[in-house]
């Protein structure tokens, strides 16, 4: 055994297969290898396993067999040789002993398998030895010899016979035999081996004749063969091979919502032939796009997708291992953006397809990249939020009403972009996309038509899970799907209104409004909407040029400008808030609920329950002056942040933190900038009236989160006002 073979495990040297190969102008022989041994996985054997074992007798060999080489195996038996036999008592001396050795037989070839990722296999021996197998057997290909008389045969059958009176031992042959009949010597009979794909050994069984004392069968001198089946090392050259081997390797860059992703392939020819006119293809999941490639040879495939698709590199070729006169590696740099990182489940796969090549195994390889998201909670995404409120007012368009959820979805999205647009500082800290999800019944019916899917807006802090972290902004024709769940939330209330923020089985063309629904509370398992691509981590109407090809995202949308005419105010528990605008007009808040509201235009309000049962809040109020009352409701630091936004759009932010108890009042005041927005006009304050009570759900609760049991007019009435296809998106 070779130094190399005696310090290197097993594994060792099969991840060393890629240097094995030597110049295809000079035969070469296969590296010394141990036999693999053998083991057993999910109750099927792997490795050198023999087929023939035995407890009585084993075996050795020495040197290897080739041409003008010989090997010497030797039968090993663990029970002495027979003397004596007396037929009459069928008493053999000593018991038990052997009185037989059977020659070597041949059993095929069996090699380790360079070419197929090392695998152990086993072939007739012209098969494994030469690259132009003849109709030979491998009996024919070897001969067998006794090194202790030079004759031309191995083994020795049993020459016993016995009397009873004279208790003869065997005859003149058999007494001859010694520890030296125990040894053959096995040769090559043709040519030196020019075909051995890795390794090579001779499969030999060898054994013996086991008898012992009033045992056994019609001649008892025959009675039980133990054999063993040994491996003896075959000497040769390696066979020339076609083999290209790819390893795939990653390297990810930049942060939050814009992330690169470098492949590179690296490709190697591992056989003796040189490697020609073979493909590299990059399979890119969904939530990537294809940037750049370092190779000209590569281009995208087919349609050239926004987003996934395969890239191929065409006619690549490679020298043969191991030849000074060119190259047998090349790498190729693929660079990607990541356009979805909550999604990205699957790795990129690079794969060489290359007629005639010998090792499938080492063909394709896979990059692992899983993008580290930042840790947040819906709670961050909906403070995040606050710099949204003052140019979105969460209302539907009028000619918008009684139309499809994902009319009003492409409606979101399209003033959002609008927003990004012109006032870019909005989403500093916030991503948005469209999304698809859902597979919930509309109707407690478990019929095809009540099955539905739902569609929004998912907003999100930037470099976070939306998943985890994402507020769904989405309409509907009728109830929303997620209407049970009473963090469903309005973006605001209607004039004149003084609901809680809760709404329960109204529908956006009821009111005119849009819900802003936590991401595990919406139906289903959220997808991103075709197109893939655009928003997310994706395209936006203000990132193109980031991007190797164009995407229509923008949905037809509102036009015209978008400007913060409004001032925030936003707390953080123990405290209530009473306002009183320059009018004398005052709102007021009691826990989660605004009790007045007194001001003729709308607000855009947003509760925010906090774990000791008290709330925070986000007012966002048309332009004016303000006094500003806090009033304790428990005893405990609070925090009240007031912002007001210059005529450029410049936010201001006046932080306060306080300390109250129950029935503390402390007062503020809240002066909004010049040419900050347009006055509000006095008006006569309205008296305050008395908060009313979520619509109770018609019917029995469905038990699918649909809504109640309809009557048989209510559901006739909802098929013909929406229409069949309608009710199937939920449309």
């Amino acid at each position: 055994m070779s130094t190399l073979a005696r310090v290197l495990s097993w594994p060792a040297l099969l991840a060393a297969l890629s240097a094995l190969f030597s110049s295809a102008a000079t035969a070469a022989p296969p590296p010394d290898m141990p036999l693999p041994p053998c083991t057993v996985e999910n109750g099927v054997q792997q490795g050198a396993c023999p087929w023939y074992t035995s407890a009585v007798v084993t075996g050795t060999s020495t040197g290897r067999i080739g041409a003008g080489q010989a090997a010497t195996v030797t039968t090993v038996p663990s029970i002495p040789k027979c003397t004596r036999w007396n037929q009459e008592a069928n008493a053999w001396s000593p018991s038990p002993c052997y009185n037989g050795i059977a020659p070597p037989a041949f059993g095929g070839c069996a090699y380790i398998d360079l070419q197929d990722g090392g695998r152990f296999k086993r072939a007739s021996c012209p098969e494994a030895l030469y690259l132009e197998s003849n109709a030979s057997t491998s009996s024919q290909l070897f001969d067998r010899r006794r090194p202790a008389d030079g004759s031309g045969s191995c083994g020795v059958g049993s020459f016993f016979w016995g009397d009873s009176d004279t208790n003869q031992q065997g005859g003149a042959t058999w007494m001859r035999v010694n520890s030296g009949w125990l040894n053959c010597e096995l040769s090559l009979r043709g040519s030196r081996p020019d075909g051995l794909y890795g390794p090579t050994w001779l499969a030999v069984t060898i054994g013996v004749n086991r008898v012992s004392s009033g045992c056994c069968g019609a001649d008892p001198r025959y009675p039980q063969t133990e054999d063993v089946e040994i491996f003896v090392p075959i000497d040769g050259d390696l066979r020339e091979s076609l083999d290209v081997s790819v390893l795939a390797t990653a390297v990810q860059r930049g942060s939050e919502d814009n992330l690169e992703v470098t492949y590179t392939a690296t490709i190697s020819n591992e056989g003796t032939q040189r490697a020609e006119n073979f493909d590299v293809t990059f399979d890119l999941p969904e939530q990537m796009h294809f940037l750049r490639v370092s190779d000209s040879r590569c281009t995208q495939s087919g349609a050239e997708p926004f987003a996934g698709g395969n890239v191929i590199c065409r006619g690549m070729w490679l020298a043969p291992n191991g030849d000074a006169a060119g190259s047998d590696v090349h790498s190729v740099d693929l660079v990607a953006r990541i356009v979805n990182a909550a999604e990205l489940q699957r790795d990129v796969r690079v794969f060489v397809t290359l007629q005639g090549d010998m090792d499938s195994s080492n063909n394709s390889s896979t990059a692992l990249v899983r993008p580290e998201l930042r840790t947040a909670t819906v709670t961050d995404t909906r403070q995040a939020m606050e710099a949204l409120a003052p140019y979105f007012n969460y209302e539907t368009r009028p000619e918008l009403l009684n139309l499809q959820c994902d009319v009003y979805m492409n409606d979101i999205y399209g003033r959002l972009e609008a927003i990004r647009e012109q006032h870019p500082s909005v989403f500093n800290n916030l991503s948005f996309g469209r999304v698809t999800s859902g597979d919930y019944r509309w109707a407690p019916i478990e019929i095809e038509l009540t099955r539905a899917g739902h569609v929004g807006v998912v907003v999100y802090l930037k470099g976070t899970d939306y998943r985890q972290t994402g507020i769904v902004i989405h309409g509907t024709p009728t109830w929303s799907p997620a209407d049970q769940d009473s963090q469903s939330q309005m973006g605001t209330q209607p004039i004149g209104e003084h609901t809680t923020i809760n709404v329960w089985r109204q529908g956006t063309a009821d009111h005119g409004l849009y819900y802003r629904t936590p991401i595990q509370n919406f139906p289903g398992n959220p997808r991103q909407e075709a197109p893939l691509g655009c928003g997310l981590e994706g395209l936006y109407s203000t990132n193109r040029e980031e991007f190797r090809r164009q995407l229509n995202c923008a949905p037809e949308g509102p036009a015209g400008p978008f400007f913060p005419d409004a001032v925030v105010v936003r707390t953080e528990s123990p405290v209530d808030i009473i306002l009183t605008n320059s009018q004398g007009q005052r709102i007021e808040t009691l826990g989660g609920e605004i009790v007045a509201q007194e001001l003729v235009q709308s607000i855009h309000s947003f509760a925010t329950p906090h774990d000791d049962g008290t709330y925070g809040w986000i007012l966002v109020l048309p332009v004016d002056d303000y006094d500003v009352q806090l009033r304790g409701t428990q005893t405990g630091t609070y925090k009240l942040t007031l912002t007001t936004f210059n005529a450029d759009g410049t936010r201001n932010d006046t932080v306060t933190e306080g300390i109250t108890t129950p029935g503390q009042v402390d007062n503020f005041t809240l002066e909004a900038p010049e040419g900050s927005g347009t006055p509000t006009t006095p008006t006569t304050p309205t008296t305050p009236t008395t908060p009313t009570t979520p619509t109770a759900p018609v019917g029995n609760t469905g038990k699918k989160g649909g809504g109640g049991a309809l009557g048989f007019e209510v559901l006739l009435g909802l098929l013909l006002m929406f229409g069949l296809q309608r009710l199937r998106r939920m449309q």
